[in-house]
């Protein structure tokens, strides 16, 4: 992602920033939503993939132009959660549709329990930031458990890609989903009580 970030710098003349990236991204997950609500699983997987790919160059370039700052990583993070909420929306509506209501059921849990992964992140990172860790040992301790974003966003495009297991996908996103908000709610409290 580093080559493609210098190449949009470069061709932009710097003017593209890390946060039009960032906006872009979010912009572009409409047609993702529109596709999964006329079931176009196939095409929305490969947009997914896609315009994920931009989750890395905002980054990439945020360091190149040094443009890190706390307000891009939020503008980031929030982009990250819209964009994880479209995408389950429409599948829960085009499961609404479909009179599915317990994909839908499935679909509430997966969200939800992504939500719950973000939130337990977020608070532990503001219960931890006076402790005696390092930053090194307080990143690992925030990718512990299985479903981070990149993750669910992995196992979400399989589930597009091979759409008869989309609802069998939903459960486990849930499930997984759940079990690392536990998991990361335990080692978080271990860490800081």
């Amino acid at each position: 992602m580093k080559s493609i970030a210098i190449w949009v710098d470069n061709v932009s003349s710097s003017r593209v920033t890390p946060n039009h990236i960032t906006i872009a991204s979010l912009l572009l997950h409409i047609p993702i939503f529109l596709a999964i609500i006329s079931q176009l699983y196939f095409l929305a997987a490969i947009m997914i993939v896609v315009f994920g790919l931009m989750d890395s160059v905002d980054g990439e370039l945020a360091r190149i132009q040094k443009r890190e700052s706390k307000a891009g990583m939020l503008l980031d993070a929030s982009s990250d959660r819209t964009k994880e909420a479209l995408i389950f929306m429409a599948l829960a509506y085009r499961f609404a549709l479909d009179n599915e209501p317990q994909a839908v059921l499935a679909t509430v849990a997966a969200i939800t329990g992504a939500f719950a992964v973000s939130y337990i992140k977020a608070k532990g990172e503001t219960a931890m930031k006076d402790s005696h860790l390092s930053v090194q040992e307080i990143n690992k301790i925030f990718q512990s458990g299985l479903m981070r974003y990149e993750i669910r966003m992995a196992l979400l495009v399989i589930g597009l890609i091979f759409s008869s297991l989309l609802i069998p996908t939903m459960w486990l996103l849930a499930t997984l989903a759940w079990l690392t908000a536990f998991y990361r709610l335990v080692v978080i409290s271990d860490k800081i009580s």
